[in-house]
C-alpha cells in the first residue's frame, strides 16, 4: 500500500503524505455529512412524512440540479466499475497463483 510505495522518499515525507491524505479524507467526510444533514432537513420540510434520508444523487440534485445529478451518477458508475475491475484483476491473479501451487 502507500507506505511501501513511499519508502524511497523517506520517513518524514511519507508521514506528511499520509497525514495530508487523512486530513483531506476527514474534511471531505465532514462536508458530506453537512450536505447530507442539510438535504435531509430540506426533504423532511417538503414532506411532512419525515424520514427518507438523503443520498448522493439527491444531494447533488439539490445543489447542482439535474446536470449535477447526471454527472454524479456517471462518476459513481465509473468509480464502481473501476473497483470491480481492480478486484477482478487482483482476484484472478490470486486464484491463478493458488492453482499453480495446488496443481
Amino acid at each position: 500500500a502507500l507506505p511501501a510505495e513511499t519508502v524511497d522518499a523517506g520517513f518524514i515525507p511519507s508521514v506528511f503524505g499520509l497525514l495530508l491524505c487523512w486530513v483531506f479524507t476527514y474534511v471531505t467526510s465532514l462536508v458530506t455529512l453537512e450536505a447530507s444533514w442539510l438535504a435531509s432537513t430540506i426533504s423532511s420540510e417538503k414532506n411532512d412524512e419525515g424520514g427518507g434520508g438523503a443520498g448522493f444523487l439527491s444531494i447533488s440534485r439539490m445543489a447542482l440540479g439535474i446536470p449535477g445529478e447526471i454527472l454524479t451518477a456517471s462518476l459513481f458508475w465509473f468509480l464502481l466499475t473501476a473497483i470491480i475491475v481492480a478486484y477482478t484483476a487482483e482476484g484472478g491473479q490470486l486464484i491463478s497463483q493458488f492453482l499453480k501451487e495446488v496443481v
